[in-house]
């Protein structure tokens, strides 16, 4: 008698706990509408890195093709190493770290290695699609690059 007194009282407590537990859960006011997305236009991007010609350092007898050879050697792979000095140090916005990123991407792509710069892209797809408003800027443009570099 006993035993099946205290089962009873177990079982009442349980049930009021679940059902306070649920009461307490249940909240009356409706979730909060989510923000459509307001993309923009992709941006104008250099997705070759052709653009990067003209960062090239200048070379002192233009009718020296040593010269011309030295400058352009590794450029791509120089321009991806300031990119990277340029992260370290930081940017005030997500978006100035989006742009240079891209630009890293551009230089892969320069250099013939589209996987690696699917790679990346593919990381500043994924800072874009985190914030709503780096959606809104630049997910068009970065979606854009990952198709040439796809492509490629």
């Amino acid at each position: 008698m006993m035993k099946s007194l205290i089962v009873l009282l177990v079982a009442v407590l349980l049930g009021a706990g679940g059902l306070a537990a649920a009461l307490l859960l249940q909240s009356d006011a409706p979730p909060l509408p989510r923000r459509a997305p307001q993309y923009e236009p992709r941006k104008l991007v250099d997705t070759s890195g052709v653009g990067s010609l003209r960062l090239m350092p200048r070379w002192n007898d233009p009718s020296s093709l040593e010269e011309i050879r030295q400058a352009s050697l590794n450029l791509g792979r120089r321009n991806r190493a300031l990119v990277d000095e340029e992260v370290a140090r930081g940017f005030p916005s997500e978006g100035g770290r989006i742009k240079s990123l891209l630009y890293k991407a551009s230089m892969f792509m320069f250099d013939g290695e589209p996987e690696h710069a699917y790679e990346l892209l593919g990381d500043i797809r994924r800072v874009a699609e985190g914030s709503p408003g780096l959606a809104d800027e630049w997910l068009y443009t970065v979606i854009f690059f990952q198709g040439i570099a796809g492509l490629r």
